[in-house]
């Protein structure tokens, strides 16, 4: 679950370097389908009409999102194969995400939440030095290159991410304890409403047009629509109850 968790952030990150941040929050969005999957394989999880259709609109607006990055890296004579690899390093990377919620749901459920994100988080470790010192060895001195930015400040770029992701996690480890992963992943879907205000208002993006939104609005309809019936942990309930 480490490996899995690691070469998810790895991919996610690595799509910054060919599309837009926009893009990847909506392509995240993705991962609702395949934590479905997982879950209904994995966790015998029973799914209603309403989540399908709710995942399936979600979907809809990242088609969506990847249509409009084609017409604009075009637009804009921008090579519009880096932007299109990048939004399905993304995708892919979703995938083992959603493989990795799934074993994270049933993980803290049967064993101590403090137990498992301790070992997560040492072996996790221990997998990205290994990868960083073979595949990424120039990448450790890149990291504080002077040019861009002072050690120190790199440093505390560093540690704030560290601290978000330890309080991440640990919040994760809770809400999942109580629900499960597929309503997990559609309420992380309110970070793509911060990210317009980002781009729009601070990062003064013009990347954002009439397709985004209607991306964002598929996507926030998908929400309600599986808001709209039982929550699958229910109807499990139900069917164990009935055996």
């Amino acid at each position: 679950m480490a490996f899995l968790d690691v070469e998810a952030n790895f991919l996610v990150v690595l799509a910054y370097k060919y599309t837009s941040v926009f893009s990847i929050a909506l392509i995240s969005t993705c991962s609702i389908a395949w934590v479905m999957l997982f879950s209904s394989i994995i966790l015998k999880r029973h799914y209603k009409t309403f989540h399908y259709i709710g995942s399936s609109c979600a979907i809809l607006g990242v088609l969506v999102t990847i249509f409009n990055d084609y017409l604009h890296t075009n637009s804009e004579n921008e090579n519009s194969t880096h932007t299109i690899v990048g939004d399905i390093i993304c995708f892919f990377g979703t995938a083992l995400y959603a493989l990795n919620n799934v074993f994270f749901e049933w993980s803290v459920k049967k064993v101590d939440d403090t137990e498992y994100l301790s070992m997560l988080g040492f072996f996790g470790f221990l997998v990205s030095l290994v990868q960083v010192l073979i595949f990424e060895p120039s990448g450790l001195a890149d990291v504080f290159d002077s040019n861009s930015c002072t050690a120190t400040a790199h440093t505390l770029y560093l540690v704030g991410y560290v601290l978000a992701l330890v309080i991440f996690y640990c919040a994760v480890a809770v809400f999942l304890k109580k629900s499960e992963s597929a309503l997990f992943n559609l309420h992380l879907l309110t970070v793509n409403l911060y990210v317009v205000i980002v781009e729009v208002f601070v990062g003064g993006s013009s990347s954002i047009g009439p397709l985004y939104f209607l991306s964002l609005a598929l996507i926030t309809g998908g929400v309600c629509i599986y808001h709209s019936t039982t929550s699958p942990i229910e109807n499990n309930d139900d069917t164990q109850e009935q055996q």
